[in-house]
């Protein structure tokens, strides 16, 4: 009895020992699992090896996972059983192409592993034995390939043999056998593998048996290609977590204990971020059908206190029938989170416990929320999204289509600048784009084999002008050469040639022997076309538009008249043109006629011969009107013009109404045209709120037909037209997005279009659409600057007001309504309320009368009220005999609470919902109002509000909302739900609740997660569903609603420069459980607060870290050794996937590095452009001041060595914020809309030695780099200030997802170019040199 006891304690000691939680999760790590161990169990009956696992014991199963949310695609369950002459090992895998495995075991034996299969790490007392079991799809044969180790401590010594079964058997030869049958999921394969396969001597066979087992899980391309899709490693030793060089590390494998019990206690897996725990149990019924589960818990005055959202039901069920599901929902008596702090030094959560009393618990289930892929518009693209070859998506986010060229059967069109996006795109003779390229381009031309820019920057610190020159046919980058020399890819003008006289570059064209750049100060300077050599400078009045023909001849347009330029002296020769009015651009067509397109009132293009003669036009005489009806035969705003191979002639449209590229052949008849595409990430699109055939950016109207997923610009709703001083440019760029509506509330029902201010001066102007169909303002609150004068940027005033409105400040306040019904704004129809801080006084501080706005989803009622910061309720007093609404001052009402954010009137419960930015980005809340009392009925925590609170979020958690941008819209789902409400996050995931705020559901993936690409066809996307994608940050877009069609519409930025439209599946599964009420004690709460105590984890300290000095000489050849003794730097993100180690050395002359970084597509970058690899994919990353600045800005000496790869070659880039030894032409300009910031000095360690090493999962960085190139001298004792982390790339390898540090956390800002090249200081750790 004793012995049986002792038995027993060492098997539940075993049992403990292989559950017990790592690091305070559940067999988890972050999001993997983490086995450290496996239980072998005895197989009383031999299993019959068929791909059948009804005869196995699977109490002993483990599951194997690298991320727990994509657990149902990518993951395997494991089970092992003995008897004593064979050890049977089963996998049940999710695979979403299953048993594709083409490798050839008869020519590639050695490569299985490329594709599905399993490997298979054993390690007994005398023995090392790899064996991978695979299926040849091909064949239909079951294959293992077994290497057995020469010596047990050097893998590289082996001897290697396969067995390949039959086709269609299971007998391997040796005793061997493995099965597969496919299942719905993935596949099912099963092994019996002697025990003599694994060890040179068997020993006794028997309980208690140890052996080490590793095990690699791969998956492969459903392509068939050898490239693996995903892998993962596990079983490993207690308190190990690196999976780094697991095929040959040994020292990690994982134990499999043999035991003689028939059954163990099953393994469970949670992370412990997740997981709820408590002394409070809430016991829930659900269907069975349920997935999710959330709770509110209110307070007996009605007070939301708790909320507990997004829960999945099957980690809190205890028990399932065949009619429900029951759940224990643990509650730890704790409120919601609150924070203290501020945002430059952080903010910390504190949860205090609720009072004792009476609560009561509100709760709601469902079966899962979908999207899924209906169509896009507004972008010419096939796909309108990024594709892995670059053909996809169309144009840049912030500027239009302005230049285009010919080179050879293609065409290039080129873009100002673009943020998102592409600034120069190929297209190919089929009229599709084959290249993109980031820069845009101030001039462009092309030759047949070159394309030739000279970008444009973002800012107010633009760079000196440089030249670049791209393959036409793919956009690779081609530096010129000169003396057998490649000079810098980016060749700047003012080194070429003095540029300082010549002011302003407006046209650039190349010919024969030269490229000639014609510059606004009367001057054409020509340069070698091979070298780029400054040849000659030619006098020339204004050249505003330069080409060559195809014989050589240069023409140029000067001073509004078509001329004919001798390339030596510079003399013009008149053209004589007498139809010729405003003339933008100029080319040749292929019968040397010279096209050029006349802005002036005829607005067309106009082809002239030689003589002068006009031989054609293109596009109708007069162009379009400026608003109504879109009429594809004129065009308006031209500004370039080319002609391609087959004599087609080619315009852009350089604005915003629409953004068009158009193709007409030489009888003026149109061709085709490309419209589009949309700002960034979709941004001011939406759909009616009920029509489902109309779709808007800005008032641009397009006609959508879901049948046919086909849409066609059909309106412009308005456009001013300063001419007869109409006021109100409606834009299609801006965040806040617009509201295109219906309404009875005149009376009438009447279709109205509302633009919301994104910026205080823009204000909030409706349009009605009048009885004849079209379109006016009738009512505006908004400033004097929308009226008259010009306001720039910081409200600084570049025109003040004139006429009436002298007497106004541009930020005075104005209530307009259009009582004479002309659409124009007349001082006598207005109301005026003076600003405090007028933009044209001395105060710092310069401010709109109207400081309100609505946030950037801010929306009006049926009643046409809104809502705005205060809190004010905005009402019309009346209607006029049109329909009309009317505003005047006493329209405001105010609310008795302060709130500011976006604000959208729930009139069905009396209510508004409020996304709050009371103290942005500070934490804050979601929360509802009441319309009559001002009290809040329910709110919801927002602890990383908008764009820059996000910038500091944890990794996403159940229930946890992230970023959240605006509220999209609302629909009501049934009267037992009522309606939901969605939310755009900025970090890549939205949100839906409830009206009465409980937390519903997430749609998308967040971007710092690992996400598939979008497929490479838009068809292998309709009807499916998006929700494995991510929006990535920034998606600053968005509508959602249930539309007549009764479907549930929702917009994304998934394709970034384009609207998608998705359908919204699942609402209707929402359902409402029972009410329940709890009583809490005062011991509940106080066991609670024992647990919290008991759980919290110890303080992490301030960052430091000890750098090593190399006493050997050291070579980055890969050798691990030379680190041995290096300590390591962590580097990881709370619940990310991906982590890392670096380690950092010295010696006196040089700084060493050593990086070692799980990734699932590792070490991908496909850069082009050196200054910015860090936007373009996988990177690693050190950050160091040797003068130890903790300070907010970069000092003198802080420096960045970013590591990646360029054009297939690891390089080390060193960038420099301040260095006063920079050499000319060092510096590099980082911009956006929102920011600039100049690096002194970025350029190419050409001296740095570097060693790359990849696996299927991670990556191997070292590197040595020179002290003196850097600028650093270390010594023993010396402190400086640093940080170290790595970039990830997208799938692809084309853009960063994101960004993980050893110190500064707040990283997650991956969609600004400035701040992303930014260096942080008052974020780094510490480094002592030793």
């Amino acid at each position: 009895m004793l012995s049986t006891n002792i038995k027993w304690t060492y098997v539940i000691t075993l049992i403990c020992m292989l559950v017990v939680p790592t690091l305070g999760q559940v067999n988890m790590i972050g999001r993997q699992s983490q086995n450290e161990g496996i239980w072998v169990l005895p197989a009383k009956t031999a299993p019959v090896i068929d791909g059948d696992l009804s005869d196995w014991n699977m109490s002993g199963r483990i599951l194997c996972f690298a991320d727990q949310q994509l657990q149902d695609q990518y993951s395997t369950q494991v089970t092992a059983m003995w008897d004593e002459q064979y050890l049977y090992y089963a996998i049940k895998w999710n695979d979403p192409s299953p048993l594709g495995n083409m490798v050839d075991p008869r020519f590639n034996p050695d490569t299985g592993w490329k594709s599905d299969c399993v490997q298979l790490r054993f390690m007994t007392a005398d023995q090392i034995t790899w064996i991978d079991g695979w299926y040849h799809l091909d064949s239909k044969s079951s294959v293992i390939r077994i290497t057995v180790w020469d010596d047990m401590t050097n893998w590289r010594q082996n001897k290697a043999r396969s067995l390949v079964a039959p086709p269609g058997k299971v007998d391997l030869g040796e005793g061997a056998q493995q099965a597969f049958t496919q299942t719905e999921s993935g596949y099912i394969q099963e092994m019996r593998i002697p025990w003599k396969m694994i060890h040179r001597k068997i020993p006794a066979i028997k309980s208690d048996m140890t052996f080490r087992l590793g095990m690699e899980f791969l998956w492969g391309d459903p392509a068939g290609s050898d490239k693996l899709t995903h892998r993962y490693a596990d079983n490993i030793q207690a308190g190990i977590t690196k999976r780094e060089f697991y095929w040959n590390n040994y020292r990690v494998w994982g134990n499999a204990t043999l035991t003689d019990q028939p059954t163990v206690a099953q393994r469970q897996y949670s992370p412990k971020s997740d997981r709820l725990t408590g002394p409070v149990p809430i016991e829930l019924t659900l269907p069975l059908d349920a997935k999710i589960v959330s709770l509110a818990i209110d307070d007996v005055t009605g007070k939301r206190v708790r909320n507990m959202g997004g829960l999945k039901v099957a980690d809190y069920t205890t028990q399932t029938t065949d009619k429900a599901i029951k759940v224990s929902i643990p509650w730890d008596t704790m409120a919601d989170t609150q924070w203290q702090g501020n945002h430059s030094k952080g903010y910390h959560p504190t949860s205090n416990p609720v009072a004792p009393g009476q609560y009561t618990v509100k709760a709601l289930t469902h079966s899962g929320i979908d999207a899924t892929y209906e169509m896009s518009f507004y972008n010419p693209g096939t796909p309108v999204w990024d594709v892995a070859d670059t053909s996809g998506a169309w144009g840049a986010d912030h500027t239009t289509p302005h230049l285009l060229a010919t080179s050879g059967k293609r065409m290039i069109v080129a873009w100002e600048l673009a943020e998102g996006g592409w600034g120069i795109i190929g297209i190919g003779e089929n009229g599709r784009k084959i290249w993109s390229e980031k820069r845009g381009a101030k001039v462009l031309a092309a030759d047949e084999q070159y394309v030739y820019a000279v970008p444009e920057a973002f800012g107010n610190l633009p760079l000196p002008p440089s030249i670049i020159r791209l393959d036409s046919a793919t956009g690779d980058y081609r530096p010129f050469t000169r003396d057998g020399k490649t000079l810098p890819f980016e060749l700047r003008l003012e080194n070429l040639f003095d540029t300082s006289s010549l002011g302003i570059l407006k046209t650039m064209t190349v010919g024969k022997k030269y490229i000639a750049l014609g510059y606004e100060a009367n001057a054409i300077v020509l340069l070698d076309k091979t070298h780029a050599g400054f040849v000659r400078q030619l006098n020339l009045p204004t050249p505003t538009a330069l080409t060559f023909s195809k014989d050589g001849e240069l023409y140029a347009i000067s001073s509004n008249q078509l001329c004919t330029i001798n390339q030596d002296s510079g003399k013009a020769t008149p053209i004589p043109t007498p139809d010729l009015q405003s003339p933008v651009g100029l080319t040749c067509d292929a019968n040397g006629n010279l096209l050029t397109a006349d802005t002036g009132t005829d607005s067309q293009v106009k082809a002239f011969t030689l003589q002068g003669k006009l031989a054609y036009t293109c596009g109708q005489q007069g162009g379009r009107p400026i608003r109504g009806k879109y009429d594809p035969k004129g065009m308006m705003q031209m500004s370039s013009v080319a002609v391609d191979s087959k004599n087609q002639v080619w315009v852009t449209e350089s604005w915003d109404y629409p953004r068009r590229v158009s193709v007409w052949d030489q009888q003026g008849q149109l061709v085709r045209d490309y419209l589009g595409n949309t700002g960034y990430a979709a941004n001011a699109t939406c759909l009616h709120d009920s029509d489902p055939t109309l779709a808007y950016l800005g008032p641009l109207e397009f006609k959508i037909d879901h049948a046919k997923r086909s849409w066609k610009l059909q309106s412009i709703l308005w456009h001013p037209d300063k001419t007869k001083g109409e006021s109100f440019e409606i834009p299609t760029y801006r965040f806040a997005k617009p509201q295109r509506f219906s309404s009875s509330a005149s009376g009438k029902k009447r279709e109205y279009f509302l633009s919301i201010p994104y910026y205080n001066q823009h204000g909030y102007i409706l349009l009605m659409q009048q009885e004849d169909g079209n379109w006016k303002p009738v009512t505006a609150i908004t400033t004097v600057s929308q009226i008259a004068g010009k306001l720039g940027r910081g409200n600084v005033v570049t025109e003040k007001p004139s006429g009436d409105w002298a007497d106004c400040d541009l930020l005075d306040g104005v209530f307009w309504n259009d009582s004479n019904a002309d659409g124009i704004v007349q001082r006598s129809e207005c109301q005026i309320v003076k600003t405090d801080y007028p933009a044209a006084g001395k105060q710092r501080r310069k401010q709109s009368a109207f400081t309100f706005t609505s946030g950037w989803g801010g929306r009006m009622d049926e009643n046409l009220c809104f809502y705005a910061s205060g809190m004010i309720r905005v009402e019309p007093i009346g209607f006029d005999d049109r329909g009309a609404p009317i505003f005047k001052p006493e329209s405001i009402k105010q609310l008795n609470i302060k709130e500011a954010g976006t604000f959208v009137p729930d009139n069905e419960n009396n209510q508004v919902l409020v996304m709050s930015k009371l103290r942005y980005p500070a934490p804050s809340t979601i929360n509802a109002i009441d319309q009559t009392t001002a009290k809040v009925n329910w709110s919801y925590p927002n602890p990383f509000p908008g764009v820059h609170g996000s910038h500091r979020a944890t990794m996403p958690k159940p229930g946890l909302i992230i970023g959240p941008l605006l509220i999209t819209g609302k629909a009501h789902v049934n009267d037992q739900v009522g309606s939901v409400f969605h939310m755009r996050g900025n970090l890549g995931q939205d949100y839906i609740m409830t009206t009465d705020g409980l937390f519903v559901d997430t749609l998308f993936v967040d971007g710092r997660l690992p996400a598939p690409p979008l497929p490479p066809t838009e068809q292998q996307l309709v009807g499916k569903s998006v929700n494995k994608y991510t929006q990535s940050g920034e998606a600053f877009n968005g509508f959602f609603g249930k539309q007549a069609d009764g479907k549930y519409r929702l917009t994304c930025a998934l394709s970034r420069q384009a609207c998608m439209i998705l359908d919204v599946h699942g609402l209707e599964s929402i359902k409402r459980l029972p009410i329940q009420t709890l009583q809490i004690t005062h011991t509940q709460i106080a066991k609670a607060l024992q647990i919290k105590a008991q759980s919290q984890s110890a303080d992490a300290g301030n960052k430091t870290y000890t750098m090593q000095r190399f006493e050997k000489k050291f070579t980055a050849n890969g050798n691990m050794n030379q680190w041995d003794n290096i300590p390591a730097l962590p580097i990881a993100r709370d619940g990310g996937n991906q982590s890392g180690i670096a380690k950092l050395a010295y010696d006196s002359n040089n700084l060493y590095v050593l990086f070692n970084v799980t990734d699932p597509s590792p070490w991908l970058n496909h850069g082009k452009d050196f200054t910015r690899l860090f936007k373009t994919g996988d990177a690693v990353d050190i950050q160091l001041s040797p003068s130890a600045n903790d300070q907010t800005h970069p000092v003198e000496g802080d420096l960045r060595i970013l590591i990646a790869n360029l054009e297939g070659k690891p390089q080390a880039i060193l960038m420099m914020p301040k260095c006063n030894d920079a050499d000319k032409g060092q510096d590099q300009l980082y911009a956006s809309p929102i920011m600039s910031h100049p690096m002194d000095k970025v350029i190419i360690l050409k001296q740095a030695d570097i060693h790359v090493q990849t696996s299927a999962d991670s990556y191997e960085v070292q590197a040595s780099i020179p002290l003196n190139a850097l600028g650093l001298k270390l010594k023993a004792g010396q402190t400086l200030t640093g940080d170290i982390g790595f970039i990830s790339s997208d799938a692809t390898g084309r853009l960063n997802t994101a960004r993980t540090y050893w110190s500064n956390k707040q990283t997650n800002l991956i969609s600004d170019l400035p701040s992303e090249a930014w260096l942080y200081p008052q974020q780094w750790g510490h480094i002592t040199v030793k």
